[in-house]
């Protein structure tokens, strides 16, 4: 037996409370769609005030990350002109015994000391830093300048 057959079987009071029944389901229904319409518009309105809101935050930190932005450029020049300083120095290091045997063996003892002393706090400053082979640079000077 079909639902359309069983309802056409029910008497008038019968029908008449399937229907008060119908009628109240569809009102709880009716007004469980408007709640989730109101909360929905609700969480709507509120997703668009925080995103107003990190807009503007945003906004108003573009200039700090841009200054930001333009110092760490800076930085990263000196540190990139650190470096080559370094190099530089290390180099001048490293060349070092050979311009003082050099000098020392054109008999100018006295300019290969001059040049190891201009050179002296240089070395030291890379021994302190740790940088290898220094020490053994700084004793092969001393050897040859015998100071």
């Amino acid at each position: 037996m079909s639902e359309s057959d069983k309802i056409k079987e029910l008497n008038i009071r019968d029908l008449l409370n399937l229907s008060n029944s119908l009628n109240k389901s569809i009102k709880q229904l009716e007004h469980s769609r408007q709640q989730l319409i109101f909360d929905h518009h609700y969480e709507l309105i509120v997703s668009s005030d925080k995103i107003s809101g990190m807009k503007q935050s945003l906004e108003e930190l573009t200039p700090t990350a841009e200054k930001l932005n333009e110092q760490l450029s800076k930085i990263t020049k000196v540190e990139d002109l650190t470096k080559l300083k370094r190099v530089v120095l290390i180099e001048q290091i490293v060349s070092l015994p050979d311009k003082l045997q050099l000098l020392v063996n054109d008999g100018k003892l006295d300019a290969a000391i001059s040049l190891y002393n201009q050179q002296r706090n240089n070395i030291e400053k890379l021994i302190n830093a740790k940088i290898e082979g220094v020490s053994r640079i700084n004793s092969k000077c001393m050897s040859i300048i015998k100071v």
